[in-house]
């Protein structure tokens, strides 16, 4: 009997490729309808474990199944109808569409067919039919000897080694989970690539093969066998019902050995396995039924899911898998035992420490399922606290808990990477139930003296401005702090040095001042802005009113500058040259009008300086350059030549600050500059005001010094010879000139005077009875200035021999060495009022065996403090 088909090819082609996405959902039909069948035939047979046979070769493929078979009333009934399904009642099992019978024509076309051959159990029929593109002829030959099915589909083109490749692969991958096993073979005529399982009954490898097996994983062949199915995997089963099964997979399942992935995740529809990227590792889920059925999880009615034409999509499934997996993570959360904490008091959470973060981990793990991208699902949501009363409560309460707050006052320090260390809101409800703490909240971000009070008085704060937060921690007993600050303090910037930007100050009493220092300057200014960007000594800047200046001044005396007194200082002990005589830099200059960056400076003399400059004086606001060289012998001729006036710092004295003040550089990196602008024509400017064999000269001179030492004198001589000017005086002739200038910068600036410093600070390290040198003031006790360097004594006479020794006994004994200095002149201590007066000898006497310890220590003081210490001394070492 031959049946027509009422269509036409092309028609059936595209309206079948609009649900099948490969070709290989063919072959995928053919399989889930043998295993179907077979399923069918379970219900009364024993044939449900026997294998269904899949045979991939280039020529031919076989589906072969031991199912119930087609009578010849059912071949009629799936073949010439589209969209009628005998699948479609059978729980379980796949195919309710009626389309998986016609997909040959997707791999068979215009020349191929496909061969069946069958033996019904129901009908007891037997018979083979050939299905081309035009129509199915029935065959009366038999049929299969044995019950069940058997399609051998014939391509219409043979297929490729990488068709074949795809063919099983695809098989493996599907049907790795089947009730039912499938037994796959393939082969082909050029090798192609598998992944090996440790199932395969027969491989039949490719004797080139040598690298993909290493690399891959994958073995070259030309032919393979295998079983695959539910059999080969290892899988704990969690929770088992009509509707679906749950379980974790042990073993690794094929498809993921294809994408290189080891999550161990299976869905599986029937039999079939689902492309769906699910987010858990370690999960088995089986739906066996699709036929849309509603049902109640976690009270929430869901349906099924069934699917779609395509068969790569299913309605439902997405919704359906979520709410499995969130009732399965709901029991988990319970059997863990982490549903006690439900309903626990946000103290008794708190007290539990590192716990915490592994309690809210397991509160995160029932959450994300029912996240849904950047939202989460309020449905799914009421049913997890349906399922765990409290929950919602507990999830807010962690949130909280675990919110970290930046920390203040006893709990505040700032981290090496300058973030400040923070605390979580557990541990403030802990520090204060469990270890009754004084702590408390801030709605504003302290300042550091605000800062300063919190720690003196032990107060450990954390900074919000979180209503949510706030509500929490003042319904768990946890008040605002309100502070205020009654002591009188300073706002001091501490190591300072060059260019001052500020930055974080302390707060600190005038008692942690004054028994905290140790010989530093003070920089005083209203404001910080007054100082941003200066250069500055090392020093403490303090910032404060004027009458905080005069307090600090009667205290400190001399210790104590502006910036105007501290440039004044600068420029009275900076010693400048124009080659030939020596000045400071404040005769010279009279006052600063500005600056520009680089080693330009515009200066104003109020009077002539009398140094001289070759045949002319200093006049105002004439154009200078200072620079740092030890080349003095041609500064003279650099100022004929140049033009304008050329000043070097002499090495006698601290220069450093002028230097960094003034913009001054290096003479030759200087003029390394100016000539690169452009060398000729600097050359060209500066043989106009003498010769070029001059400027040459110098030119070759400053570029490359005393790299030329042979020739260096005579290229000097040709410098002045041709300039017309007497040769000025080498670094070392002027520091001797310098000497008188000096010695008298050493008398004037050489120490700095204390104002009403109290003495009792001078020996706080040491041992002090209560109640003596409480009053007493270090008034007009001198200190080492420290801006003085210890090269400048070396020039200063009898005044340098004097600092000498008091600098000695400052780095022995500290500030205390100043004292006893003080007391071996012969100086005196005066009380607060000024009214008393005590011998510093007496109380350098007294106290002199608690600081020096060593027998060095005896003998500086009897060398350089005899009147004091000799006595002591001899009784000491004897």
């Amino acid at each position: 009997m031959e049946i027509k088909w009422n269509f036409e090819l092309n028609v059936i082609k595209e309206y079948l490729s609009r649900f099948y996405r490969s070709d290989f959902a063919c072959i995928r039909e053919y399989v889930a309808n043998a295993i179907a069948a077979q399923h069918r035939a379970g219900v009364s047979y024993p044939v449900v474990n026997d294998p269904v046979y899949v045979e991939i070769s280039p020529e031919r493929i076989v589906i072969e199944d031991k199912g119930v078979g087609i009578s010849r009333q059912k071949f009629k009934e799936v073949f010439m109808w589209f969209g009628r399904s005998e699948n479609r009642e059978v729980e379980g099992v796949q195919g309710r569409f009626g389309l998986g019978a016609k997909s040959f024509m997707m791999l068979t076309g215009d020349t191929g067919k496909v061969v069946m051959r069958t033996r019904s159990r129901e009908a007891d029929e037997a018979y083979s039919a050939v299905l081309t593109s035009t129509g199915a002829e029935i065959v009366d030959d038999g049929g299969k000897d044995d019950y069940g099915t058997r399609f051998e589909i014939y391509p219409e083109k043979p297929l490729t080694a990488e068709k074949v490749e795809e063919f099983y692969s695809g098989v493996a991958s599907h049907f790795d989970f089947s009730r039912i096993p499938v037994r796959v073979k393939a082969c082909a005529d050029e090798p192609f690539s598998v992944y090996i399982t440790g199932h395969e009954l027969n491989v039949v490898r490719d004797s080139k093969d040598g690298e993909d097996s290493t690399l891959r994983r994958t073995e070259k062949v030309k032919e393979v066998e295998a079983i695959f199915g539910v059999q080969n995997h290892e899988i704990e089963i969690l929770e088992y019902n009509e509707v679906y099964e749950l379980g974790v997979l042990k073993t690794r399942p094929y498809h993921e050995l294809r994408w290189w992935r080891d999550s161990r995740t299976a869905v599986v529809l029937g039999d079939v396995l689902v492309d769906k990227a699910v987010s858990a590792k370690r999960f088995f889920f089986r739906i066996k039924v699709e036929d849309g059925r509603e049902t109640e999880i976690l009270g929430v009615k869901v349906r099924t899911p069934e699917p779609l034409p395509n068969r790569d999509d299913y309605r439902g499934l997405d919704e359906f898998i979520r709410l499995v997996r969130l009732q399965h993570r709901t029991e988990d959360f319970k059997k863990e035992g982490y549903d006690k904490y439900l309903n626990v008091s946000p103290a008794d959470l708190a007290s539990l420490g590192g716990f915490l973060k592994d309690l809210r981990r397991a509160v995160d793990r029932v959450k994300e399922i029912a996240r849904d991208w950047q939202k989460y699902d309020e449905e799914l949501l009421q049913a997890v606290e349906r399922a765990l009363p409290g929950f919602t409560k507990l999830d807010k309460t962690l949130q909280i808990l675990l919110t970290e707050l930046p920390a203040y006052g006893s709990w505040g320090y700032v981290e090496s990477n300058g973030r400040r260390r923070t605390v979580t809101v557990a541990e403030v409800l802990n520090a204060r139930y469990v270890f009754n703490r004084n702590v408390g909240y801030v709605r504003r971000r302290p300042s550091r003296r605000k800062e300063l009070v919190m720690d003196e008085e032990g107060v450990c704060a954390v900074y919000t401005e979180n209503n949510t937060a706030i509500e929490f921690l003042k319904k768990n007993g946890i008040k605002e702090v309100n502070v205020r600050d009654g002591k009188t303090r300073v706002k001091v910037y501490t190591s300072v040095w060059n260019g001052f930007e500020g930055g974080d100050a302390e707060y600190m009493g005038f008692d942690r001042l004054i028994y905290g220092w140790n010989g530093e300057v003070f920089v005083y200014a209203g404001k910080v802005s007054e100082l941003k960007g200066r250069h500055l000594p090392a020093c403490r800047v303090v910032i404060g009113s004027k009458n905080l200046y005069r307090k600090l001044k009667e205290v400190f005396g001399d210790f104590v500058m502006t910036y105007n007194e501290w440039l004044k200082f600068v420029f009275d002990t900076t010693l400048v040259t124009d080659g030939y005589e020596v000045t400071t830099l404040s005769s010279l200059c009279g006052t600063v009008t500005g600056t520009e960056t680089g080693t330009k400076t515009r200066i104003g003399t109020e009077t002539g300086t009398g140094i001289r400059t070759g045949t002319r004086t200093g006049t105002s606001g004439e154009t200078c350059r200072f620079v740092e060289t030890y080349h003095t012998a041609l500064l003279p001729a650099l100022e004929r030549v140049m033009g304008f006036r050329i000043l070097a710092f002499v090495d006698a004295t601290a220069y450093t600050h002028a230097r960094d003040i003034l913009g001054a550089r290096k003479l030759e990196d200087w003029f390394r500059d100016w000539c690169n602008e452009s060398p000729s024509w600097r050359i060209a400017s500066m043989a106009e005001r003498v010769n070029r064999e001059s400027a040459e000269a110098l030119h070759l001179v400053l570029m490359h010094g005393r790299n030329y030492n042979s020739i260096f004198n005579d290229l000097v001589e040709i410098v002045y010879r041709y300039a017309g000017v007497g040769k000025g005086k080498e670094m070392e002739e002027l520091k001797k000139l310098a000497a008188p200038v000096v010695e008298k910068i050493v008398e004037k600036y050489g120490t700095l005077k204390l104002g009403k410093f109290p003495v009792k600070a001078f020996m706080y390290r040491g041992p002090v009875e209560k109640g003596d040198l409480d009053g007493l003031t270090a008034e007009g006790v001198r200190l080492v200035n420290p801006f003085i360097p210890s090269f400048t004594y070396d020039l200063a006479g009898k005044a340098g021999d004097e600092i000498r020794k008091l600098q000695e006994l400052q780095q022995r004994f500290r500030p205390f060495g100043a004292l006893i200095y003080h007391a071996e002149k012969g100086g005196v201590l005066n009380s607060g009022s000024g009214k008393t007066k005590v011998s510093a000898r007496e109380v350098v006497e007294k106290y002199l065996p608690s600081f020096a310890r060593s027998k060095e220590d005896w003998e500086l003081l009897v060398r350089l403090a005899p009147r004091v210490s000799k006595k002591i001394a001899l009784s000491t070492l004897l």
